[in-house]
């Protein structure tokens, strides 16, 4: 009896062993699976991190310049209106303020706007000197190019 028992124990020693083996290889395999999954996972995030940070920064770069193009025109249409209520000397620092600033400004506006501001503050110049040259329908279309400028960015 004790013989036959030692080789029950033998075989189940065996057996145990053999399994024991496979566990090893299935948790050496998940194991190999997950590491390359990490791999292929950073890879993709890098890849898309790289995509979406210069997505944001030409999202930045558009609303800073939809800002500065609004503040712009708002200023503009101060000008405009500043032609009537302030007299020529305050108007034509406002112009030349404005010019200074839109040069300044110039990489942000854009080669559109910018030349259309220039159009128009050459206009406002050409008005200060002379009240009797100012046309409300010239006006209406340097604005109107304007907003059509504006759309387009």
């Amino acid at each position: 009896m004790d013989a036959a028992l030692v080789d029950l124990f033998k075989k189940v020693l065996e057996i145990q062993v053999q399994d024991t083996k496979k566990i090893y290889l299935y948790f050496v395999v998940i194991i190999a699976a997950s590491i390359f999954s990490i791999i292929v996972n950073t890879i993709i995030q890098i890849i898309l991190g790289s995509s979406s940070y210069k997505y944001d920064i030409r999202k930045i770069r558009n609303e800073r310049c939809l800002k500065v193009v609004e503040n712009l025109y708002s200023y503009l249409n101060s000008i405009s209106d500043s032609l009537i209520t302030n007299t020529p000397e305050e108007t034509l620092k406002k112009v030349i303020q404005l010019r200074k600033w839109t040069s300044s400004n110039k990489i942000v506006l854009g080669k559109n706007i910018y030349k259309i501001t220039i159009e128009i503050l050459d206009y406002f110049s050409i008005v200060l000197s002379d009240r009797k040259k100012r046309n409300i329908k010239t006006e209406n279309d340097f604005f109107n190019s304007f907003i059509k400028g504006y759309e387009s960015l």
